[in-house]
């Protein structure tokens, strides 16, 4: 079995978070990857913008791991789906069964500034 990597992760700017939200109709799943930072810049900059959680009505959730779940329910919002190990293999499991071939997915992350 050749594995060959399907997830292509791109770190955006605000400016770049702004026209995901804006747009996350175009993505079939958000997928949180860090749970205070991802989830609370995620959240704020959503709220900012004047949305609230309905804004995600008919995009699935994908959390990476429990905690992140956790923050996110404290957001008001349920996962529809976390891994059952916490890590990138985890994730490439959990999306291998879930996701359909050439989706549109938006994923959260934090990094440190350069």
């Amino acid at each position: 079995m050749t594995q060959i990597p399907t997830i292509k992760t791109v770190g955006i700017g605000h400016k770049e978070l702004k026209s995901a939200i804006a747009n996350i109709k175009d993505y079939k799943k958000v997928i949180f990857t860090s749970g205070v930072g991802g989830v609370s810049r995620f959240f704020g900059c959503m709220a900012i913008m004047g949305y609230d959680n309905r804004h995600l009505g008919g995009v699935e959730v994908v959390a990476v791991g429990i905690e992140t779940g956790k923050i996110l329910k404290k957001n008001g919002i349920n996962a529809d789906y976390i891994p059952k190990t916490f890590s990138n293999d985890g994730i490439v499991a959990l999306l291998n069964i879930v996701a359909d071939k050439g989706e549109k997915n938006a994923v959260t992350k934090v990094s440190k500034r350069q």
